[in-house]
Parts: structure tokens; sequence; C-alpha cells
């Protein structure tokens, strides 16, 4: 289980006891680690409901990956009638959280390392026109976190209009989510173009 202590010298105090408390010490990490095995599990954070918040309505239980985690035939709450609307859509959420990636080179002072929790994507337009918003990073890990040579984060992805673009029709069973996978995007940093690739979360 994770433990979350208020301030270093706590947590060295309750580190110290539980070490000597049995022959199985608990795994002392910093929060960056922390931070990049829960973007690597794929885990909603504060980061996913603040930037949701930020751009519109708030994010429901089913953008975020947690339908598990709702009672459909709970009473009445904090929240039901918008949880009820984006579980009855054919059309499926608007949004869903996703992995995405930019390569990058751990040790270079390039534009991925600005990459950041409110960085807008874009999908350029099969076609061609004008560029398609594809959401937003809510989370992101330090280069090289989770895998050399690629800066993962996690991002908001305007599912709907993503697949209006690529021309799925989601009138039916709620369109086809495989489509968004391996999908490239790239990210806006200061006039930089960083390239990106959307991969679903299981």
């Amino acid at each position: 289980y994770p433990l979350l202590v208020d301030g270093p010298s706590t947590a060295d105090d309750v580190y110290e006891r539980l070490v000597s408390a049995g022959d199985d010490p608990p795994l002392a990490m910093s929060a960056f680690e922390w931070e990049a095995i829960r973007v690597r599990a794929g885990a909603a954070g504060t980061g996913e409901v603040a930037a949701a918040e930020g751009e519109g309505p708030s994010a429901t239980h089913l953008e975020l990956l947690l339908g598990a985690a709702v009672d459909p035939d709970k009473g009445c709450y904090l929240g039901q009638e918008g949880v009820a609307a984006t579980s009855r859509s054919s059309r499926g959420p608007p949004r869903r959280l996703c992995w995405v990636s930019f390569p990058c080179d751990d040790d270079a002072d390039d534009a991925v390392p600005r990459i950041g929790a409110g960085t807008e994507l874009f999908l350029d337009a099969p076609g061609g026109g004008a560029a398609v918003a594809a959401g937003t990073v809510t989370s992101v890990t330090e280069p090289g976190a989770v895998q050399r040579g690629v800066r993962l984060c996690l991002a908001l992805v305007r599912r709907r209009t993503l697949l209006a673009a690529l021309g799925n029709d989601q009138t039916g069973g709620g369109g086809d989510d495989a489509l968004l996978d391996g999908l490239e995007v790239y990210a806006d940093v200061a006039g930089d173009r960083v390239p990106g690739k959307i991969a679903l979360i299981p």
C-alpha cells in the first residue's frame, strides 16, 4: 500500500519504524518515481481532474477509465445526471484518458522536457486543412523515467472529435477506439512542433 506522510522528518521516522518491525521492509521512493509508476499504470490523478475542469466539464468516471468504481444502481449522488448521461450515450464518452509518448534524447535540452500538464495536442487534419484539437496533456513523467528515449504522459484525448476527423461513424456502437491506438499527434510547445503517439490504456 502507498503510505503518504507529512514532511521528510515524519517520513524518515515512519520508515525506520517499519524497517525495524519486520523482515520485509517497505519500498521508499521519491515523488518523481511515484508519479512515473502512476502514469505507467494509466491511473488518473489530480492532474487529470484539474485539466478536465480547466477545459470545460469535469471528467466523468468513464473518461478516466474508472467505470468499475461507480455502481450504476446506486441511488442519488452528486453528479449522477452527468454520469448517467455519459453511460447512456450511444456515442460513448467525449474524451478518453490515454498515454501519449514523445520520443526524446534523455540528455538533450529540446522541446520535449518543456511539455507539461496543460500542453495542447493536435492532429494534422486528414486530407489537409486546419489542425484538429486532439486533447490536453494532464500528467507527465521525467524524460526516460519509464522508458529510455521516451517521455510518457497521460492526456485527456478528445475521443469523439478524433474519431469524427478520421471518418469513423459513431452513431451505432460508440465508435472504434482502436483507431486511436498508435495515432500520431503533436504538441505545440512555444511554437515548436513535438511529435507524439497515442496509446490506449486497457
